[in-house]
């Protein structure tokens, strides 16, 4: 277990290195607009959230990077339905040096907060390399995506809190069984083409791309921990029960490994323990009147995990009969520890369906500058790394009043932990260069709560 623990928790902690399932952010453009933009035509900046934006309509020839050396392209996404940051630092750290106290106040508002299930998630992701070129209108366009990703996600039963603030008084049973927590650290290589196979109007569709991109992930890392059974129960004698039963899995690189074991260092190209593959595909179709009209499956595949692999089963079964230091040392010895064995394991990448619009306001009405709405709707297909099946959707805009003048981005989300999000974001191209900075969440950045959310993007764009 304690290998288990480490690796999940190193995992959660290495939040230097990290789209990726439905939560997960893309770019500093798209994240700007709410976390959408499916139905977006905006190649390096969309096209691994559909394949088939990589073609744009307009252009015969294009090329342009991004480099991770040159300048970052990261983006860094965390929330919880938990506790706000500022309490957080006021519980655990105390006024003046001094512990706070817990009013009946403060432990009635922390109960609350979990509503069934508290989560806490975190995902970062670092984009390394990505590349597009189309050399003509007839050969379509070609792209590369080499992509970090660090996810974690924890969930809390509100049991615990109950547990936590309130003791154990007799004849109340908690139940933990809904504590898990995964984590992992992965790369993504995705070869891309993207083409049009409508060029002519037809019914009213003036343009159809289609796109799709082959997947090769590596896994550095990756841990889960999943309770089935756990019982805390006080009986009228006032002895506590506990009933627990979990199985952890963990799997590291030799040199996550070395890490542990031997405090070597740990570098940004640490090996990988596990392989797979993967495939995405999307459809892309522009309207008479403009309005475009996005669609895409994303990360169907495989995780194959084979290296420093340990999977264990953990359950206890005891009685405490009282709170001396003796009972509660033979409760936590009592943890029973059973390998499972040292086979290889796999997990689902966070496959997602997105559906998506963008309507040009500009085009359909007297708008001043180039206006555009965007609505989406994201549907994960597992709970795996920044997935979930609960489904996002998210309504956003953007506006360039003139050429030269930089973009205006905002649009609003449901987070994973069903916090609504207000998105914001600024993007300019000048020269050769865009670039663009945004928040899935501006309300937190200017006054840090539960959330918080930063992306910055750069692309060069040669011809």
């Amino acid at each position: 277990m304690k290998k288990i623990l480490f690796v999940g928790f190193l995992l959660i902690a290495n939040q230097v290195y990290a789209n990726f399932g439905s939560f997960g952010l893309n770019s500093a453009r798209t994240t700007g607009i709410g976390n959408g933009g499916v139905a977006m035509m905006d190649r390096l900046n969309t096209f691994q959230l559909n394949p088939a934006s990589l073609r744009n309509f307009d252009d015969s020839t294009f090329f342009e990077f991004t480099n991770l050396l040159i300048l970052p392209n990261l983006q860094i996404n965390g929330s919880n339905n938990i506790l706000p940051l500022k309490d957080i630092s006021l519980f655990f750290s105390g006024v003046d040096g001094e512990p706070y106290r817990l009013s009946d106040a403060d432990k009635a508002q922390i109960v609350s907060n979990f509503d069934a299930v508290g989560k806490m998630f975190f995902h970062t992701k670092i984009n390394v390399l990505s590349a597009a070129i189309q050399f003509s209108e007839k050969s379509g366009a070609f792209g590369i995506s080499i992509d970090d990703h660090v996810t974690a996600r924890l969930n809390l039963p509100s049991d615990l809190a109950n547990f936590l603030m309130y003791g154990n008084p007799r004849g109340v049973e908690y139940n933990f069984a809904d504590f898990s927590y995964q984590t992992a650290w992965t790369r993504s290589i995705a070869l891309t083409y993207a083409n049009r196979i409508i060029n002519d109007s037809t019914a009213g569709l003036r343009y159809l791309n289609l796109g799709a991109s082959l997947k090769y992930y590596q896994g550095m890392g990756y841990a889960d921990f999943e309770t089935q059974r756990g019982r805390v129960f006080t009986n009228q004698d006032a002895h506590i029960e506990f009933d627990f039963l979990a199985r952890g899995r963990a799997s590291a690189s030799n040199a996550i490994k070395e890490f542990v074991d031997n405090g070597e260092s740990l570098n940004g190209f640490p090996g990988s323990s596990g392989t797979g593959f993967g495939l995405d595909f999307g459809l892309l179709g522009e309207l008479e009147n403009g309005i475009r009209l996005g669609f895409s499956i994303t990360d169907l595949g495989i995780f194959n995990f084979n290296d420093g692999i340990e999977i264990a089963d953990y359950t206890l079964k005891t009685t405490m009969r009282s709170v001396n230091q003796k009972d509660v040392d033979s409760v936590f010895n009592g943890m029973e520890k059973t390998n499972i064995g040292d086979s290889d394991f796999s997990v689902a990448p966070p496959t997602t369906i997105r559906l998506g619009v963008a309507v040009p306001i500009h085009k359909l009405t007297a708008f001043p500058g180039l206006f555009n709405a965007y609505f989406d709707y994201a549907q994960g297909i597992n709970n795996n790394f920044a997935n979930a099946l609960i489904p996002r959707v998210s309504l956003g805009v953007d506006w360039q009043y003139r050429d030269k003048l930089p973009i205006l981005m905002t649009g609003i989300s449901n987070g994973i932990t069903g916090k609504v999000r207000w998105s914001m974001g600024l993007g300019y191209e000048i020269w050769k260069i865009g670039v663009y900075v945004s928040t899935f969440d501006v309300v937190n950045m200017v006054s840090p709560n539960t959330n918080l959310s930063a992306s910055f993007n750069f692309r060069w764009r040669i011809y």
